[in-house]
């Protein structure tokens, strides 16, 4: 419990709970990976099937359901930092911290994150 606390204090920017469900693809295959359950502009938590790697970085698609026509999703590059089975199904929760995302998809996503919250 207390290695959970000291992660999560090392966030710098506070993580958001999804309400929707936002679909995560790999880029390069097309192929959906699971749902972010939180996230912020320099990381979130993937809930999918696929138990992926630590230190796998991903070219990754970001569903921004609700968005404006021309938003309606974000790319960006991540780096798996952890992975563990679910507590609470059969599928895995996966850490990770946004390691590439162009200013125009920052802004796209900080605009549906304050339009979602």
């Amino acid at each position: 419990m207390q290695a959970a606390l000291d992660f999560q204090e090392r966030r710098s920017t506070p993580r958001y709970c999804v309400v929707r469900q936002l679909q995560v693809s790999n880029m390069r295959t097309g192929e959906p990976l699971g749902n972010a359950v939180n996230l912020s502009s320099q990381g979130f938590m993937l809930l999918g099937a696929t138990q992926l790697s630590s230190g796998d970085e991903l070219a990754l698609r970001l569903g921004l359901p609700g968005a404006a026509v021309n938003e309606h999703y974000v790319t960006l590059k991540a780096r798996c930092m952890w992975c563990a089975q679910s507590s609470f199904s059969s599928d895995y929760g996966a850490g990770f911290e946004v390691t590439r995302m162009t200013a125009a998809d920052q802004a796209r996503l900080q605009r549906w994150l304050q339009a979602a919250m």
